[in-house]
């Protein structure tokens, strides 16, 4: 099953510690400033998401990510 990470950027505060506990490299230093003025998490291009949740359980900030299980198409 896929999966993709939806971010609120509006939430994140610029540590990318989400980054650092990703194991696909699915994460990676924005370019987007956000309303707070930090330089936030952005999703790489062409990666994919295996749903693990370690970068939303290492995230300190609460609904900053979520992980959502995509419907495959048969």
């Amino acid at each position: 099953m896929k999966h993709r990470v939806s971010l609120n950027t509006d939430r994140c505060k610029g540590c990318y510690v989400c980054a650092s506990h990703c194991p696909k490299g699915c994460l990676e230093k924005g370019t987007h400033i956000n309303s707070s003025g930090y330089l936030t998490i952005s999703n790489v291009a062409g990666s994919e998401c295996i749903g693990c949740g370690l970068c939303v359980l290492a995230c300190p900030e609460p609904n900053a990510i979520t992980i959502f299980a995509l419907k495959e198409v048969i």
